[in-house]
Order: structure tokens, then sequence, then C-alpha cells
């Protein structure tokens, strides 16, 4: 989960920065930080996880 969170937040950051406006706003939400990631997103980030973490192997095939 902190893998994605981290990979939202930089590519959210970069982007940010060379374009001037976030790809995406979560100003509106509560727990926002630097309106690129929000933690009401943490159930989904972490069932990814898991989700990930289950098909590792056929994920590497790929």
């Amino acid at each position: 989960m902190l893998a994605f969170y981290l990979l939202e937040l930089v590519g959210g950051l970069i982007i940010k920065a060379l374009v001037g406006v976030s790809p995406w706003n979560y100003k509106n939400y509560r727990f926002h930080f630097k309106e690129v990631i929000c933690l009401e997103y943490a159930p989904v980030w972490f069932i990814y996880g898991i989700v990930g973490e289950m098909y590792y192997e056929f994920l590497l095939a790929i």
C-alpha cells in the first residue's frame, strides 16, 4: 500500500511541477497531502496490494 501511495505522490508531484496543475485533485478531500494523495483511498490501495501479492507470480510471467 505504501508503494502505491509513494508512486501516486511522486508521479503527481512531477506532473504538477511540469504542467502546473495536479493530474488528480484531492483538495476537496479531508485528508489530502499537497492535493496529490489522500487517505480516503487507503482501503482501495490496500486491496490492490493484496490482489497484487496473490497474483505476484502470474504478473511476473507477463
